[in-house]
């Protein structure tokens, strides 16, 4: 009897044993599955992170050129952009117009701007001074519409001046731009110069300084030391876009004047 009883309580024991190895092992099953253990001690979820990573942001690049140049350009920047953990869409500043600038621009988040006005959304824009300071033919409706909303320039409808006026108009937009010209004419880059405070004007905040490229020297030279400083720039800019406060939209700032000349031969040309 006392024999019979010692192996029954020995078959309880292996058998409560053998219930605790299977659930260990199906333990370590599931949790090696889902990537909180690896045989290597790293964490698998730590390498599906690095290896598909999520873009920190989406940025615009936009671009207005009349040989190509500034188009070449943004195709190099966007290339760059997801090396440095952002999303990009490239749009020629020929494509947007009053209907459809909010709808093709999108956020921090990829939201079209006309959905989500609360979020900021980023601006890289590359654009040319063709002849003595006149915009790009592929230009010339976006300068208009930026005209229009500063109050310097009437409507299709030959509204008064100041009905289309809006200094909110980008009012959640970060930008940069990098103008693309030559010291040999009298109005070096004044395209660039007017987007940079245009922008400004209107309500938008600089992430990084305009940078200003010479045809007449190393321009391929400047847009490197522009581009390779502008990662830095968005990193630092991004950390703190949450916070920001739009409080420009009242300024009237001197560059808009310092572009005079090519608003004043624009209102020259309507009259």
């Amino acid at each position: 009897m006392d024999f019979l009883s010692l192996d029954v309580s020995n078959v309880g024991l292996i058998s409560v044993g053998a219930t605790i190895v299977l659930g260990l092992a199906l333990i370590y099953v599931i949790f090696s599955n889902v990537g909180y253990l690896s045989l290597g001690g790293a964490s698998n979820t730590d390498e599906a992170l690095e290896d598909d990573a999520s873009p920190k942001a989406h940025i615009n690049i936009l671009y207005g050129s009349q040989s190509g140049t500034a188009d070449s350009y943004s195709g190099q920047l966007s290339e760059q952009s997801p090396d440095h953990g952002y999303q990009s869409q490239i749009i020629n500043v020929s494509d947007l117009n009053h209907e459809n600038i909010f709808q093709k621009l999108k956020t921090i988040n990829g939201d079209s701007v006309q959905d989500n006005n609360v979020d900021p959304y980023y601006v890289m824009l590359l654009v040319s001074t063709y002849g003595e300071g006149e915009p790009p033919d592929t230009v010339i409706d976006f300068h208009k519409l930026c005209l229009q909303k500063l109050g310097l320039k009437k409507g299709e409808n030959n509204n008064e001046e100041g009905d289309l006026k809006d200094l909110t108009y980008f009012k959640n937009m970060n930008f940069c731009v990098f103008g693309l010209g030559n010291t040999g004419y009298e109005h070096y880059n004044s395209m660039g110069k007017f987007f940079d405070e245009c922008f400004y004007v209107l309500g938008g905040k600089r992430a990084k300084e305009i940078g200003l490229g010479d045809d007449g020297d190393d321009i391929e030279g400047d847009y490197e030391k522009w581009s390779d400083e502008l990662w830095s720039a968005l990193e630092e800019c991004m950390s703190v876009c949450g916070v920001r406060s739009i409080d420009n939209a009242s300024k009237v700032v001197e560059g808009v004047e310092d572009c005079s000349s090519v608003i004043n031969e624009e209102e020259k040309k309507d009259a």
